[in-house]
């Protein structure tokens, strides 16, 4: 007899072949090869604790059709069907609203790219308490900075501006 742990993948926040992907529009709207800014975005659900606020990063690559901005996003994707976290990679959406966005630093086509391999590489364990997608960002940024894509002050600056909301 199947037991849960055989139905549904133990939580390394990688995918498997069974979930489906996010909706990404990369394909209509590419990375361009310019240098852009590279944001550290927050977004509060719970007024009560900045605990419970959503990061991620995120890169403008163009506007749609009905005006708003789309972006590249870099986060890690809640799916409810079966209660855990994934990262599924970086994914090219309509922005969504926010409550606070800070420009990190900015990069190359090639830079991001970098960053997106750093953090298709960084495990995510949670939601158990011990790991959010906020440590999630951090090691991604600390990892960024490790390979010489951002300075320390650049992400801890925009960390701290962040970290209240």
């Amino acid at each position: 007899m199947a037991t849960t742990g055989d139905m549904y993948p133990t939580n390394t926040g990688r995918a498997t072949y069974s979930m489906r992907r996010p909706v990404d529009i990369d394909h209509l709207f590419r990375d361009p090869d310019a240098v852009l800014p590279v944001m550290l975005i927050a977004t509060q659900y719970s007024p009560f604790s900045p605990r419970e606020s959503h990061w991620k990063l995120a890169w403008k690559v163009g506007r749609s059709s009905t005006g708003p901005p789309v972006q590249r996003e870099i986060y890690i994707v809640r799916n409810m069907t079966i209660h855990e976290s994934m990262n599924w990679g970086p994914i090219t959406k309509t922005a969504e609203d926010c409550t606070k966005a800070v420009e990190i630093t900015r990069m190359t086509l090639a830079d991001r790219k970098r960053l997106e391999k750093i953090a298709s590489e960084i495990p995510f364990q949670g939601p158990n308490g011990k790991t959010h997608c906020q440590e999630w960002i951090i090691a991604v940024l600390e990892a960024a900075e490790h390979n010489g894509l951002v300075t320390r002050s650049e992400w801890t600056k925009a960390v701290g501006a962040v970290s209240n909301i």
